[in-house]
């Protein structure tokens, strides 16, 4: 049986956030933009994790992704008063 290559922290994170990432070239991934939905602009560098949405400009890197994605999630469970209680027991 044959073990596949690990997966970098950040990829597996964009992974478990229900995103997820086509190869585009041998430098980037390619995905749907989680903040404006547009799909197929979002740019992941392979290498080091770096990310842009060439359609809404929003962008940086494995240490920024879950600072920036937090907020939307926030809006969506105040828009959705019901799944804030998922999230909570989710832990």
């Amino acid at each position: 049986m044959r073990t596949q290559e690990a997966k970098p922290a950040w990829q597996r994170a964009i992974e478990e956030h229900g995103l997820s990432l086509e190869i585009a070239s041998a430098e980037e991934f390619v995905g749907d933009c989680p903040w404006c939905g547009a799909e197929k602009h979002w740019y992941v560098n392979r290498a080091r994790g770096v990310w842009v949405c060439h359609k809404c400009g929003v962008k940086g890197n494995p240490e920024t992704f879950l600072g920036e994605l937090w907020p939307l999630e926030e809006e969506v469970l105040k828009a959705k008063p019901g799944m804030r209680k998922m999230k909570n027991t989710a832990r």
